[in-house]
């Protein structure tokens, strides 16, 4: 009867670390696509751009987004910021198209244009 205890126990254990492992292997990959609507390259700019935006200092920057689906472009109108720009810029993948335009207005003062 000990050995048999036993047996379930240890294959109990085996179970358990096999869905441990399932459970990592699953985080790992939604991770990896966090942020990505359809897995194009340009709704992920899009998503980091829209993360970046949300962030502080960049609400201050960060004034308007275009995007053009057909030509695969996107484009930012900010404040000019260098850390800004270089983020955004950054975040640009192979085959989209990432424009910055300038503004003199930022999303706090919108009626003072």
């Amino acid at each position: 009867m000990k050995k048999r205890w036993q047996k379930v126990m240890w294959a109990g254990v085996a179970v358990a670390v096999v869905a441990v492992a399932v459970m990592v292997a699953l985080v790992l990959h939604g991770l990896r696509t966090m942020g990505a609507d359809d897995g194009s390259p340009l709704e992920r700019v899009l998503a980091h751009i829209d993360r970046l935006a949300g962030r502080k200092p960049c609400t201050t920057v960060f004034t308007g987004l275009s995007v053009d689906e057909d030509r695969q472009t996107a484009d930012v109108w900010r404040i000019p910021s260098a850390a800004f720009d270089d983020e955004v810029c950054g975040s640009a993948l192979k085959g989209v198209t990432v424009r910055l335009h300038d503004t003199d207005v930022d999303q706090a003062e919108p009626g003072a244009a």
